[in-house]
C-alpha cells in the first residue's frame, strides 16, 4: 500500500527482548533494504511503534551488523530510557 508492506520474520536469534515469536513491522514504501522469502535479516526494532530502526538484508551485511549491534550492546546497559 501507500504506506508501505507489513513483514512477519520468524526469529532465528534475539539478542535483547522476547525470543521465539515471529516479528511483525511495517516496510516503508521507500524502503532502500527489503527482504525476500528466505532472506537473512536483522532488524532493531524501537520499543513502541512498527517501523524498525535498521534492517539489514543479505548474510555479509548481517554479520557485519551484528558485530556492531554485539559490540554496542554492554554500554546500552548503562544508558537511561526516554
Amino acid at each position: 500500500g501507500a504506506d508501505g508492506r507489513r513483514v512477519t520474520l520468524a526469529v532465528t536469534r534475539v539478542h535483547k527482548g522476547e525470543e521465539g515469536a515471529p516479528v511483525t513491522f511495517l516496510l516503508g514504501a521507500s524502503a532502500e533494504s527489503s527482504p525476500g522469502v528466505g532472506d537473512e535479516v536483522l532488524v532493531v526494532l524501537p520499543g513502541e511503534g512498527d517501523r524498525p530502526d535498521l534492517l539489514v538484508t543479505g548474510a555479509q551485511n548481517v554479520a557485519l551488523a551484528r558485530a556492531w549491534v554485539t559490540a554496542t550492546l554492554p554500554e546500552a546497559d548503562r544508558l537511561a530510557c526516554q
